[in-house]
């Protein structure tokens, strides 16, 4: 089979489809301080319901977090990074170097403040970012673990200002948004072990090919390692996380991508593009050949078919894309079919785009208007280049969106502003969840 080049260095056996089954990094503590505790010691220790107090305390002094929020998101992840090696392997050092983690951190935090008093207004953001967390296999008792640093890093920031009462208030609330999480990851993960073909945690897979499919961008088709005949059911535009160990240390997390293949196959493919300075793009692009191992977590995500039901099971759709952005869009192409009223995708020129033919063909099949413009034939898309599309294809359909962060925050507000409704524009972050996306893996 070659040199192992892909493959964790060394992992504990996997049993397919185990409680266990996730690769354990060498080099690294074996869970966090509390990794003891199983999964209903550590909900039977949180509040199921927030007391009036906490939230009345929560809400007075929000706009002082909010002020501060990046602060303290920064201040927790230092504290991390210099206490607890065990949860390196759940961050992107890149996104901490670069403020985006702590971004969507902050983000999430704020939003959580706003909606104290009416939990149920968060449960969007709740599966946003219970999705990234199965796919790093986030452990409950790993919360406990964040909320104690967390609690120690809102007091380091604010000082006096983190009174004893606002502590108490403070620690209930993160406790009680811990167990929404916990609750909610649960049932992802059951979702997605009962699936046909699913599994819970990392499990070896080998790459059985890989396919230059653009410019600086490699198409990978993986078959588990363990199975034969296994046919993979999931949602298409749901992505896998990717676990590679470049630096032979065990701290590089995984990074996630869509899953471009339909359901029903005995693979799983996903598109990777090199990105300058990219650790696991260039990595897999450059080291993982056929019949190596990589560890692939079960498909997970929210950006799906099931956005635009809340519109009618019928109701009409829109795609626009940019660049890397277009795989969520190639898969669901077939699964939307003749609901999609017009696909849209901006890229440097034919060769940079990935599966190009694929996109037109599936135009054709789907009875879809396509447009496609090159950047490098006619310059960057004007501001309105969204707001010419609803001129054409009409306000009324639900808007995917998927592509660099400059590109998507031009989109939303160009269609918001000709009257596209808000709640039926979906996006797709490739980042940090909750903040600006970002077109890049490290």
């Amino acid at each position: 089979m070659g040199a192992q080049v892909c493959k964790p260095q060394p992992c504990c056996p996997l049993q397919a489809g185990s409680e266990n089954d996730v690769c354990l990094q060498n080099g690294l503590k074996v869970g966090s301080s509390l990794g003891f505790l199983d999964a209903a010691s550590v909900k039977s220790s949180l509040p199921k319901e927030l007391t009036a107090t906490a939230v009345v305390l929560v809400r007075e002094t929000s706009p002082i977090l909010a002020a501060h929020a990046e602060d303290i998101a920064r201040a927790l992840y230092r504290r991390i990074f210099e206490t607890h090696l065990e949860l390196l392997e759940f961050f992107n050092m890149a996104n901490q170097m670069m403020g985006r983690q702590p971004q969507a951190f902050a983000a999430a935090i704020v939003a959580f403040a706003a909606t104290v008093d009416q939990p149920n207004r968060f449960r969007p953001a709740i599966d946003l970012i219970a999705a990234k967390h199965c796919a790093l296999f986030v452990q409950p008792h790993h919360y406990l673990t964040v909320h104690e640093v967390l609690m120690a890093a809102v007091e380091e920031v604010l000082g006096p200002a983190m009174t004893p009462a606002v502590g108490v208030g403070w620690s209930e609330a993160i406790l009680f948004l811990s167990g929404m999480l916990i609750e909610r990851e649960e049932a992802l993960y059951n979702e997605a072990k009962a699936r046909n073909g699913g599994w819970r945690g990392f499990r070896r897979f080998l790459v059985a090919r890989r396919e230059i499919v653009a410019r600086d961008v490699v198409e990978f088709t993986f078959r588990p390692a363990d199975a034969r005949g296994v046919y993979f059911d999931f949602s298409p535009g749901q992505f896998v996380s990717v676990k590679v160990d470049p630096d032979g240390d065990g701290l590089t997390s995984p990074r996630h991508y869509t899953v471009t293949s339909s359901p029903g196959l005995p693979y799983l493919q996903i598109c990777v593009k090199r990105i300058k300075n990219g650790k696991v793009s260039n990595f897999l692009i450059d080291k993982c050949t056929d019949g190596q191992e990589v560890f692939v977590s079960p498909p997970f995500g929210t950006f799906t078919s099931k956005l635009a039901e809340g519109s009618g099971d019928n109701s009409s759709v829109a795609l626009l894309s940019a660049g890397i952005g277009i795989t969520p869009m190639l898969a669901l192409l077939p699964e939307l079919r003749n609901r999609v009223v017009l696909a849209a995708h901006v890229d440097r020129s034919e060769e940079t785009f990935p599966h190009h033919k694929r996109f037109m063909q599936a135009g054709t099949q789907c009875i879809t208007e396509t447009k496609v413009h090159y950047t490098g034939k006619s310059g960057r898309p004007t501001k309105e280049f969204a707001a010419s599309l609803v001129a054409r294809a009409g306000p009324k359909h639900d808007w995917y969106i998927c592509g660099p962060s400059s590109f998507m925050v031009g989109a939303m507000r160009s269609l918001t502003a000709v009257g596209v409704d808000a709640t039926r524009i979906h996006f797709e972050v490739f980042g940090p969840q909750l903040c600006p996306a970002h077109d890049s893996d490290d």
